[in-house]
């Protein structure tokens, strides 16, 4: 392997610039999960909060200024640091890297399957089951089956009885975010393939990407897209940024041409969602957010090195190196921390469900930085094994 012809100092600003945004984009994952529970039940009661029109306005802007763009970031920045600095792409080099993939990504995929999966069993059994009434212990299902499923379609894993009866929407693991995972992974062992192609092709096999995933999330939402949604996202995305990689390009310099009209374009497009929302043109709205991808990932990135240039922000290594705990934590609790706020608070208005949502942001966003540095310092090994991180 040889190393490419890149500066010592582009390379340093790309790299702060993307760690950077690694924290504040494991935030918007969460920000997102969090407001997408439209509602929840506390002891027998229903609260919906699609009725208050408050939650609701909030709602799109969180759905069409925030959602799905943080994803598509970190597979960008994923397919940019695999091919980063190789110039020969060798089979040595990718069983290397393979062999990086199974600390990094397969091992943490299981542990926090395993956990989210636990953690489900639990709420089928006293005193937990009193949170969820109607969950009987006998309906779980520990055939091996049900086991493989926790890491696919949890809808059919061990705890397949509390899914409403015909379920559908998209193929989630037991821990939900994990499906980038299994997307990374996925690419992961594509490479070979990727470096090929893009290397004969070059933009125009990201272009080809593109379009493919254009016309997979803009079909008809009653579809059930699955897995399919899921790898044609990956696939653009960390061809693009294998694609920035593997041509050595300077993102300081390509990204930055466009800052302006990026942001420009990312404001345009979101308020396009927000007005589709409202007037139920789903089709515009999905047609809107996958447009709007790519002008975020350049303005998010231009936004970052520019904080960065002017010296009013900085890497903070803890939160940095915390971002990956967040968002592979963060959805296990998050519905029964929404629950336990609404009936702690007892909102009486629609602008004090909104605070309760926020509340709930910074609360967990804190709670899972102050474990992430208790492990850090007092269980460093096991932090590491469950993250595969360093």
């Amino acid at each position: 392997m040889r190393t490419g012809g890149n500066t010592a100092a582009p390379r340093a600003a790309h790299s702060q610039a993307l760690d950077l945004l690694r924290f504040p984009l494991a935030v918007v994952v969460l920000t997102v999960h969090a407001f997408g529970i439209q509602g929840v039940q506390v002891y027998g009661e229903y609260h919906d909060f699609m009725s208050m029109p408050a939650y609701e306005a909030v709602y799109y802007f969180v759905m069409s200024f925030l959602a799905e763009y943080s994803l598509a970031i970190y597979f960008f920045i994923s397919g940019y640091v695999f091919f980063l600095g190789v110039d020969d792409f060798t089979l040595g080099v990718w069983k290397r890297k393979l062999r990086n993939r199974l600390k990094t990504l397969l091992i943490p995929f299981i542990v926090w399957n395993v956990l989210a999966a636990m953690v489900e069993v639990a709420y089928f059994y006293p005193p937990l089951s009193a949170l969820r009434p109607g969950l009987d212990a006998g309906d779980l299902d520990f055939s091996i089956g049900a086991v493989l499923q926790i890491f696919w379609d949890n809808k059919h894993g061990i705890t397949a009885a509390a899914y409403p009866p015909g379920d559908g929407g998209a193929i989630y693991p037991a821990d939900s975010p994990l499906w980038f995972l299994r997307a990374l992974m996925f690419m992961s062992l594509l490479a070979p393939a990727l470096h090929y192609l893009i290397k004969r092709l070059k933009f125009y096999f990201v272009a080809a990407a593109y379009l493919v995933w254009f016309c997979v999330y803009i079909a008809d939402s009653g579809v059930d897209k699955g897995v399919a949604l899921e790898v044609t996202t990956a696939l653009f995305a960390f061809s693009l940024g294998a694609y920035m990689s593997i041509f050595k390009k300077d993102m300081l310099a390509v990204f930055g041409r466009y800052f302006r009209l990026s942001a420009v374009a990312y404001v345009a497009l979101s308020v396009v969602q927000m007005a589709a929302f409202y007037c139920g043109a789903s089709t515009l709205q999905l047609a809107a957010k996958v447009l709007a991808v790519p002008a975020v990932m350049v303005f998010a990135y231009n936004l970052s090195a520019w904080l960065l240039r002017r010296k009013w922000c900085r890497v903070v290594p803890l939160l940095a190196s915390a971002s990956f705990f967040v968002y592979v934590a963060h959805k296990i609790f998050l519905t029964n921390i929404v629950k336990a706020m609404v009936y702690i608070i007892g909102p009486e208005s629609q602008f004090a469900v909104v605070g309760v949502y926020v509340a709930v942001v910074v609360l967990e966003t804190l709670a899972l930085l102050g474990v992430f540095w208790l492990m850090q310092r007092y269980t460093p090994r096991l932090l590491k094994f469950a993250t595969g991180r360093k």
